[in-house]
């Protein structure tokens, strides 16, 4: 591939955003660990990040939407260790052994992102904006368990075996 071919790098303001914006989602994930989603503000997020309200808003809509993505990242890094984790399991004990293992490792390394999840679920089940803004990385994440857990269902199992056992291991409902 030569030159030309390749995308070009992105300019000194593109960099800087994207430093900002990252350094939001760096503080918003810290204050919603120490006092909770509900319990923080912007002023707590833009403090933690010593940014101003205005960058915030260029980068995000609202509290909610900060969420969204670091639910989205939190629940795309733990899928990404479950499809790692799960060769091909011997049986259903080993198929759910082997998932729960990849959720495990994966909070035992982001304890942060755990709680964050936690918290992500819960506002999905007080607050329908939350529920509409969150359900798709969820859904995700969830249909990936299943996928997890269907070859080693036995073949008389039902449509919805693999989503039910799935809610049980990821604890859901």
């Amino acid at each position: 591939m030569d030159e030309s071919d390749q995308p070009p790098e992105p300019g000194r303001t593109a960099r800087r955003a994207s430093k900002t914006r990252q350094r939001l989602l760096d503080a918003a994930l810290a204050v919603f660990n120490e006092v909770g989603v509900d319990a923080c503000s912007i002023e707590n997020i833009t403090e933690r990040a010593d940014v101003g309200k205005g960058t915030f808003y260029r980068h995000f809509d609202d509290k909610l939407a900060v969420v969204r993505v670091l639910a989205e990242t939190a629940l795309a890094e733990l899928t990404a260790r479950i499809q790692v984790g799960t060769g091909t399991p011997r049986s259903l004990e080993d198929a759910v052994g082997q998932v729960l293992d990849a959720h495990a490792a994966y909070f035992l390394a982001q304890p942060q992102s755990f709680w964050l999840l936690a918290q992500g679920r819960l506002l999905m089940a007080l607050r329908p904006q939350a529920a509409l803004a969150l359900n798709p990385p969820y859904t995700a994440y969830m249909a990936e368990v299943e996928r997890a857990l269907q070859p080693s269902l036995p073949g008389s199992s039902s449509a919805g075996s693999a989503h039910r056992l799935a809610c049980a291991v990821v604890a859901k409902y």
